[in-house]
């Protein structure tokens, strides 16, 4: 069944933020420590992969956090997540809005970590 206003749905949306924020954290953290446990063993592994699949991630999900935080009737739309006429409408939509607004600045916090610490230096 893929009706508009579904539960699931307005969850996701809901939760925009936070699964963005997971998802960047799964790939910075992940290849991150992938690397550092195998990659520097492998002969000609340049060490521009990481950073730039990190970049990546970094402003892959500050900008969907910004697109949910500056338009999220776009969002809404996308995700078909509940009609715009329901009485809930404004609440979930500004709780989406927090939640993108908290994200924003965890992707922006972790993002830290690969302006100030070197790659693999910790495990040196």
């Amino acid at each position: 069944m893929n009706r508009e206003g579904s539960i699931t749905r307005t969850l996701i949306f809901m939760l925009l933020g936070p699964i963005a924020w997971a998802l960047h954290f799964l790939v910075v953290y992940g290849s991150h420590a992938s690397y550092c446990a195998v990659g520097e063993r492998l002969p000609g592994q340049p060490d521009t992969v990481i950073p730039v699949l990190q970049w990546s991630a970094t402003i892959a999900a500050a900008l969907v956090l910004a697109g949910g935080i500056l338009w999220p009737s776009a969002v809404r739309t996308l995700l078909r997540a509940f009609p715009p006429t329901s009485t809930s409408s404004d609440f979930i939509i500004r709780v989406m809005q927090l939640l993108a607004l908290l994200s924003l600045f965890g992707v922006a916090f972790a993002s830290l970590a690969l302006v100030f610490l070197p790659i693999c230096g910790q495990l040196r």
